[in-house]
């Protein structure tokens, strides 16, 4: 009969740790979720700091590109030992 006892007991201490260990981890990946979210949104702010505003072209609107070959850059610093 104590045995019984005993065993139920026993589970009714490892259920109450598992809840116990289940709400610390929640607590904890919240706390975490979190901090990310408020490092992303510095990193965010420091980012758009040095960016410039976009700039929205219209048809017609007179504009200057430059065309570069990857193959010229490559041989004019490319180098045989």
């Amino acid at each position: 009969m104590q045995n019984k006892s005993s065993d139920r007991l026993l589970e009714l201490l490892e259920n109450e740790m598992f809840e116990e260990f289940d709400k610390e981890r929640q607590t904890v990946r919240q706390t975490a979720k979190e901090q990310i979210q408020k490092a992303q949104d510095m990193y965010k702010k420091q980012y758009d700091k040095k960016r410039k505003e976009e700039v929205i072209y219209k048809e017609g609107d007179l504009v200057a590109y430059s065309v570069c070959s990857w193959k010229e850059v490559g041989k004019r610093f490319s180098r045989t030992i």
